[in-house]
């Protein structure tokens, strides 16, 4: 079996990706992301970091699976 190897990147180095919204949740998000004084990319990027908390909070309760091991 030929296998490509993966390619990983540090933790810091921003990586790109792409999200399919409805445009009413675009508007949205980009007018709580102004009234943060935030882009909509960096109130994404808080949204974000804030479920994985909870997550790794939940987590470390025991209340939730253990996230999968990375190969």
């Amino acid at each position: 079996m030929n296998r490509t190897p993966r390619r990983t990147t540090p933790c810091d180095e921003p990586v790109r990706l792409t999200l399919r919204l409805p445009a009413d949740t675009v508007r949205r998000l980009r007018e709580v992301a102004r009234q943060r004084g935030l882009s909509v990319n960096g109130l994404l990027d808080e949204a974000a970091s804030l479920a994985l908390l909870e997550y790794e909070f939940m987590c470390r309760m025991g209340e939730t699976a253990q996230p999968p091991a990375h190969d």
